[in-house]
C-alpha cells in the first residue's frame, strides 16, 4: 500500500510508471515515493507469480543526489545512462547519447551496404533510393520526439553529407571545394535536420489529436490550450535549455497559418501531412 502523499504526487505527475513488458520504469521526484512505488509494484506482482530481478535494477538520476534502496533495503547503483526499449537515456538529461547511437548504426548500415554496392551495377539514382529507404530512414527513427541543439543538428547534416559523397564520388570539400550544400543540390536531397523538423511538425499533429488525459497532451502542452507546457514552470537563472513544444510549436503554428487553427487543421491526418509536406521549411 502506498502512503496518502504518493498517489498525491502520482496525480501531480511527481511520480508515474512507464510498464512495457517485463520492463518497467519508475519516475519520480521523491525517493521515499519511489522506494514505496516499488515495494507496491513488487507486491502485485507476486500475485500472478511474477518477481522483479533485483540484480538488474538501475538508478538514472537527472539533477538529483538521494538514495533509493529496493525491497530488500539494499542501495540500488547509481547508473549515468541506461538503455530502455532501446532508447538510451542519461543522467544529464540530453538526447547527445542517443544521437551518437543512430548514427554509428547509421555507419555500420552504410559501411556494409556500400561493400555490396562495389559489387553490383548500380546507378547513383537508384543507390541514393535505398540509401534513403535503408539508412536515412532508420536514422530518423523515433527522434521526432526529441529536441537537438544547433551544433547536434550540424552534425547530423555532417555525416548525411558524407553519405551523400561516398554514393556521388565527390571528395570531402577540403580537396574538391565542394561544399554540403552544392552535395545536397547534386544530389536533390533533402537535409537531415529538415526532414527531422518536418517528422517533428507530423507528430505535432499526433499530440493535438490525442485526448486532453493522454500522455502525450500531458506532457507537452498546458491543459486545455496548444501553449507550451514549459511556460507554466518557473524558469531557473541563466540560459534557459531547449525544449522539444516551444521549440516545435512555433513552427506548426506556421504550417496551420496561425495559433487559433493549428487545433482544428491538426484534427484531420492526412489534411496535416499534406500541409506539412507542402509547407516550405
Amino acid at each position: 500500500m502506498l502512503s496518502a502523499s504518493a498517489p498525491k504526487a502520482y496525480k501531480e505527475g511527481d511520480l508515474a510508471d512507464i510498464v512495457y513488458a517485463d520492463d518497467t520504469l519508475l519516475l519520480g521526484s521523491s525517493a521515499k515515493h519511489l522506494e514505496e512505488f516499488l515495494r507496491a509494484v513488487a507486491a502485485a506482482g507476486k500475485k500472478y507469480s511474477l518477481e522483479l530481478h533485483e540484480g538488474k535494477f538501475q538508478l538514472l538520476q537527472v539533477g538529483g543526489g538521494y538514495n533509493v534502496r529496493n525491497a530488500s533495503g539494499q542501495t540500488i547503483d547509481t547508473t549515468r545512462s541506461l538503455s530502455y526499449l532501446g532508447a538510451s537515456l542519461a543522467s544529464d538529461g540530453r538526447v547527445g547519447s542517443e544521437l551518437s547511437r543512430h548514427i554509428g548504426s547509421a555507419k555500420a548500415d552504410f559501411r556494409a551496404m556500400h561493400q555490396v554496392w562495389k559489387h553490383t551495377s548500380l546507378t547513383k539514382t537508384r543507390k541514393l533510393e535505398v540509401y534513403g529507404a535503408l539508412v536515412e530512414s532508420k536514422l530518423l527513427y523515433g527522434l521526432s520526439s526529441a529536441c537537438f541543439t544547433k551544433a547536434e543538428l550540424r552534425r547530423l547534416d555532417g555525416f548525411q553529407a558524407k553519405f551523400l559523397r561516398t554514393i556521388l564520388g565527390i571528395l570531402p570539400s577540403y580537396y574538391s571545394r565542394v561544399s554540403n550544400a552544392a552535395v545536397l543540390l547534386q544530389a536533390s536531397w533533402v537535409s537531415l535536420s529538415k526532414q527531422l523538423q518536418r517528422r517533428q511538425v507530423v507528430y505535432v499533429g499526433k499530440v493535438l489529436r490525442a485526448d486532453a488525459s493522454s500522455p502525450l497532451r500531458i506532457c507537452s502542452m498546458v491543459p486545455g490550450t496548444t501553449q507550451p507546457l514549459v511556460s507554466h514552470y518557473i524558469r531557473r537563472v541563466g540560459r534557459p535549455r531547449r525544449e522539444w513544444p516551444s521549440t516545435v510549436l512555433p513552427i506548426a503554428c506556421q504550417v496551420a497559418g496561425g495559433s487559433h487553427c493549428i487545433e482544428v487543421a491538426a484534427q484531420d491526418e492526412r489534411r496535416w501531412k499534406r500541409l506539412v509536406r507542402n509547407f516550405c521549411f
